[in-house]
């Protein structure tokens, strides 16, 4: 038996991605003039040209969508940016790049930049240039939306730059001084980055739970997860128990049962420990990000049968 081959389509909110082989031998050869092709068969040139690594076409390609239709060069991005195909998503945020402040990206579409940095792997220096360009915009933070600032100062931790990170969240609390994600996030970095000064990562975290209760009546199982491993950099073990016992009874992070239970083996409450490790979902924190702190504490909590 034969086995057909079937061209693979892919559309992206008004620009058809692959278009036939047989429209693009119509419209299309090495003569044709680029201003007289549709939009579709433009994108799937600069596609193809990036494909191939010839940039300059593939730029040139790119340069006509963009000046024709800023929603379609967005649809577009997008789509590459997730590429499977590593040349054509390094590609895609290159342009991104390059033409940042042309795009002007509202605050949702700069997150999703930066979700897919964080997420995704792209050329180290694409990387680099990524997390200078973000930097740069901090010099105007006080015009910028709170969580885009949030989200530069995530983005900053997920490529351990730690320091800038801290930065960036006190940014944010000098801005927005009530702003308890900002408050807890600025904790964490704090606690992870320097036990040294989890005395003032108490602080910040302490006022971020003031604030949740206050605007709901209910505290955040997040937020108490934060209190408790500050509590276990300051060695205050038993508040630190009390802190994530809270915080998985109210729920939020199945990571939280994991900490309470560090906790109490650190404070040297054994049975205790024990009572709270069978407790623990082993298989269902496989789908969490786990830290390589985390890991080490689930190592040695789980039993052997479930690794």
């Amino acid at each position: 038996s034969s086995r057909r081959r079937h061209t693979r389509y892919g559309t992206v909110t008004g620009v058809q991605t692959c278009a036939l082989p047989i429209s693009l031998k119509k419209e299309f050869n090495e003569n044709s003039d680029l201003n007289e092709l549709p939009d579709d068969v433009v994108a799937y040139l600069h596609i193809l040209f990036n494909a191939l690594g010839d940039t300059k076409k593939g730029d040139a390609a790119f340069q006509l969508i963009f000046e024709r239709s800023l929603p379609k060069t967005k649809a577009l991005l997008w789509f590459l940016l997730r590429s499977e195909v590593t040349i054509l998503r390094n590609g895609a945020m290159r342009l991104v790049i390059k033409h940042f402040d042309e795009l002007d990206l509202n605050p949702f579409e700069f997150l999703r930049v930066l979700g897919l940095g964080a997420n995704l792997a792209y050329d180290p220096k694409l990387t680099e240039d990524l997390i200078a360009l973000v930097k740069s915009k901090l010099a105007n933070a006080e015009k910028m939306d709170p969580l885009v600032i949030t989200g530069i100062g995530d983005y900053l931790l997920a490529k351990k730059k730690s320091e800038d990170a801290l930065d960036c969240y006190k940014q944010i609390i000098k801005n927005d001084p009530d702003n308890p994600i900002a408050l807890n996030n600025l904790a964490n970095v704090i606690v992870e980055n320097k036990p040294d000064e989890a005395y003032e990562a108490l602080g910040y975290i302490d006022r971020a739970i003031e604030l949740g209760s206050k605007k709901d009546g209910k505290k955040s199982g997040i937020l108490l997860d934060t209190k408790g491993a500050v509590l276990v950099a300051l060695n205050r073990f038993d508040e630190a128990a009390e802190a994530l016992r809270d915080a998985t009874e109210v729920g939020g992070d199945p990571r939280s049962i994991l900490h309470w239970y560090d906790a109490l083996v650190k404070g040297k409450k054994l049975s205790e420990a024990e009572e709270v490790r069978q407790r623990i979902d082993f298989k269902a924190l496989r789908d969490f990000y786990l830290s390589p702190q985390d890991r080490k504490i689930l190592e040695k909590a789980r039993p052997r049968d479930t690794k």
